[in-house]
């Protein structure tokens, strides 16, 4: 089922590391979430293929974005806004994880920022030279975080009766059979 018919707003994720991919599309297949792993920067491909996906959803498209806290993995939220602005969307997108915040709270390990990377410069003048990878957030705090984030832009009780509908419609269908 089309979960999307009954949601006021539509929301995907989208993950800079591909080593993280399984714990994600674990919960976002729950909630009937699309998950898009980038690999860090995403290709005009990907972002052309999203562009349409959005356009065809004719609501509000919001964006939950997970990538590390590094020169990269901000930038990531600029070019992604900026790429999709080419093709005319301009989603709502969110940076859920990894914030400074999160490296507070969690008492994350830092690295330090890789003076190879363009961005470095900006990014440490702001932050300090200070550099954390997304998988260093504790795995139930990061399962947490992806929950809380889809549930947040989700009005879950549409979900819930679309969920029981398609229940129902499998069980039927397996009696039939």
């Amino acid at each position: 089922k089309n979960i999307w018919d009954k949601q006021p707003v539509y929301t995907e994720v989208w993950l800079e590391k591909d080593a993280l991919s399984g714990i994600f599309s674990d919960i976002t297949e729950e909630y009937g979430v699309t998950l898009v792993v980038g690999r860090g920067y995403n290709s005009w491909s990907a972002y052309r293929e999203a562009a349409l996906r959005f356009k065809n959803q004719r609501k509000p498209v919001s964006i939950l974005y997970f990538g590390d806290f590094d020169p990269s993995g901000l930038d990531i939220v600029r070019a992604l806004q900026e790429s999709l602005n080419f093709f005319g969307i301009s989603p709502e997108i969110e940076k859920i994880a990894l914030t400074i915040q999160d490296i507070t709270d969690y008492d994350l390990p830092p690295d330090f920022t890789k003076k190879t990377d363009s961005r470095s410069a900006k990014f440490i003048k702001k932050y300090g030279d200070l550099a954390v990878e997304l998988d260093a957030l504790p795995l139930p705090a990061l399962q947490e975080k992806i929950r809380a984030s889809i549930a947040n832009k989700l009005d879950m009780a549409a979900l819930k009766e679309i969920q029981v509908l398609e229940s129902q419609e499998r069980k039927e269908l397996a009696d039939l059979l």
